[in-house]
């Protein structure tokens, strides 16, 4: 609470237009403390800047605050084994050389608009910026997709990007000292220690960059050029670059009162729209930058440059037509930043029984577990060897109920506390202390050695608040989390059956673990290493079973989507086999079965359904249909019970009915009769 309300305020005082004289000269005292603000950060950044031996110090220093240097650094999860690994990579401005306008434009913020030095310092940028970005790795864009990133992985091509820390350090020409660069950040964040053995592997993305890489090339008048710009870049009315459903993951949390209410004014989504299992994530390299840098800005801009600006996603003022942030924005903005202090206020007021549930779920997460590892053991048609392999990976996967093991709020030292008024301030701490928390990963898993069960949870990006209405596997670390915003009705209450539990969270979880062996899943190990475990005669097998799940959701009735069955093939997979087993889980384990009734298992069934109810129009769902992963609600109960071999029997569906499918139509990847 101390410090999360000041963030709220100082987000509104400084954005959000409200009426009065006391609040306009609020304002304007804000936005004078910021631009004082950002001409301090310039003046601490680039003081020490004397000599190119002085480029170390600099760099590290602007990595440590959250701003684009020519090389970004972080503690990743290993990409080919067990613990974290220190990356390096390119780092740009993402084409900002091809728009001299809007390169101008930052630097008029700071020298005056129509300044001749603006113009003079844009063009000195661009010709730089340009000659530096020639030598991007190529591969960078191909690795935002899933395919390029299983490309790179497995044809070897990352180890070739690994190397002991003394290459490393004489892959270049360059007489950058990465020692002092370490050293710096090291002391910029307080961290605990962070030593790179001569020995230690580093992950080098790319090494043709490092190869390149030499700062000498540039004078120091174009250095300061380039790190004014990174400054002015990042804080040009810096509203951070929000995730495109920060707004839809449920109400704020009514416990904080200058939130109280704006829930009425936050873009809605009824939770049994909630769509679990969105967050599956790849740990691509270039996701990776954005882990460390954590935000990009977006700008408001006077009319006579809005044109420069894409994307905008929040409303236009009618006058300036210029960027308007409002209350609403200024809560997502709190919850985006201070996630862990907002989780930590939600779990006070809304989880006091918190223990009790995550004991109960967790009871639901072994119990489904042990079902899908006995329909594992008796899917005849895998050899043994990939049989054991799947076993061990369901074992192994580490279940997160209600918050992840390894986690605290957000802390800020005494002189570093959020303050009401100063938000550009408060911005650059969370950054540095995000920063921070990343690179101390390196100390906290023993220096990147292998590690087991907790540090697998430790190193999971944990970045949502958890009051987010969603769950979600990691392939990368094979973890599954079930946060405490998704235990809550309709999902979860402490009052349901043990029929509505699992037909409604326990589905969810079993969906969850059943991405573990989707169409992707199937590429990792047990530890979370893209890794072939599969002998390629029961991969094909697979592949072969997973096609009538293509086939099945082929189609969506008066909708043009073209490959629908592939582009929502592994959401399927895992909500049949989810369904499936969490059914099988309750009423097909020999030691309980006899305790539920027939009306027990359709009050399972019902539960299920009635998470996905729904109301859109025709266009809104073949809008929405045709780039997301899950296949619309409708076909998300229909064309999975028709899968369920229980269904007719339990629902009573005549023999032809279209939900009455005869055991050779049925979809079915594990288990005895797959």
């Amino acid at each position: 609470m101390a410090n999360l309300n000041p963030f709220y305020l100082a987000c509104e005082s400084t954005f959000v237009k409200q009426e009065g004289s006391q609040f306009t000269r609020q304002r304007e005292a804000a936005l004078m403390d910021s631009r004082l603000t950002r001409e301090a950060i310039l003046g601490r950044m680039l003081d020490p800047l004397v000599s190119h031996a002085d480029l170390p110090i600099v760099f590290a220093r602007m990595t440590a605050a959250g701003y684009t240097v020519p090389v970004a650094f972080a503690v990743q999860g290993n990409p080919v084994d067990k613990g974290v690994i220190p990356m390096w990579m390119y780092d740009g401005f993402q084409g900002m050389e091809h728009d001299p306008d809007r390169v101008r434009m930052h630097f008029e913020a700071l020298y005056g608009e129509g300044s001749n030095q603006a113009r003079y310092e844009a063009d000195l940028f661009v010709s730089m910026a340009a000659r530096i970005d020639v030598h991007e790795p190529d591969r960078n864009k191909d690795l935002e997709s899933y395919d390029g990133w299983k490309a790179y992985v497995t044809s070897g091509k990352v180890q070739k990007d690994m190397m002991p820390w003394k290459e490393f350090i004489r892959l270049s020409r360059s007489t950058f000292d990465w020692n002092i660069f370490l050293g710096e950040i090291e002391k910029r964040l307080s961290l605990k220690e962070f030593r790179l053995a001569p020995d230690q592997l580093v992950w080098a993305f790319s090494r043709s960059y490092f190869e390149w890489f030499m700062p000498e090339l540039f004078s120091l008048s174009e250095w300061r050029t380039y790190l004014t710009f990174s400054v002015l870049y990042h804080t040009h009315d810096f509203f951070p670059d929000l995730p495109s459903d920060v707004l839809l993951t449920g109400k704020p949390v009514n416990v904080v009162s200058p939130l109280q209410g704006m829930h009425k004014r936050l873009k809605k989504r009824s939770l049994s729209s909630a769509v679990y299992g969105s967050s599956r994530t790849v740990a691509t390299a270039a996701g990776a930058k954005h882990r460390h840098l954590w935000r990009k800005v977006n700008r408001r801009v006077s009319s006579k440059q809005a044109r420069y600006v894409k994307g905008r996603v929040r409303g236009l003022d009618e006058d300036e037509q210029g960027l308007v942030v409002t209350s609403a924005d200024c809560v997502a903005a709190t919850k985006y930043m201070l996630p862990g202090i907002l989780s930590k206020e939600f779990l006070a007021a809304k989880f006091k029984d918190a223990e009790q549930t995550r004991l109960r779920v967790q009871t639901m997460v072994e119990k489904i577990r042990d079902r899908f590892v006995y329909n594992l053991e008796r899917t005849l048609w895998m050899d043994n060897a990939t049989r054991v392999a799947q076993v061990e990976k369901i074992r192994a996967i580490v279940p997160r109920v209600v918050q992840p093991t390894q986690w605290s709020e957000e802390t800020f030292p005494l002189g570093k506390e959020m303050d009401p008024v100063r938000y550009l301030r408060n911005l650059a701490i969370v950054q540095e202390e995000r920063i921070r928390r990343n690179l101390a990963l390196w100390s906290e898993s023993n220096y990147g050695t292998h590690c087991d069960d907790r540090c697998r949870d430790r190193i999971t990006a944990f970045g949502s608040p958890l009051f987010t209405v969603n769950a979600w596997y990691n392939p990368d670390r094979n973890v599954i989390t079930i946060p405490a915003g998704i235990l809550q009705p309709p999902f979860y209450h402490p009052q349901y059956t043990d029929a509505s539990a699992y037909g409604t969270i326990g589905s969810v979880v079993a969906h969850e673990l059943s991405h573990s062996e989707d169409d992707h899943g199937v590429l990792y190990d047990k530890d979370g290493i893209m890794r072939q475990t599969w002998s390629p005669a029961s991969l094909a097998e697979y592949r072969k079973r997973a096609s009538c799940f293509v086939h099945e959701y082929s189609t969506l009735e008066d909708c043009k989507v073209d490959a629908y069955g592939e582009q929502t093939l592994c959401e399927n997979v895992a909500d049949n086999n989810g369904l499936r087993i969490a059914y099988e889980a309750l009423f097909e384990d020999g030691p309980t079965r006899h305790l539920y009734t027939q009306e027990d298992r359709k009050e399972f069934l019902l539960a299920n359904a009635q998470m996905w109810c729904a109301s859109y129009s025709p266009q809104v769902l073949c809008e929405s249909a045709k780039d997301d992963v899950h296949a619309v609600a409708l076909l998300r109960v229909r064309k999975t019970f028709a899968q369920l071999p229980y269904y007719a029997d339990v629902m009573q569906c005549a023999v032809g009915d279209p939900m009455h499918k005869h055991a050779r139509e049925r979809c079915s990847l594990f288990g005895p009769e797959a």
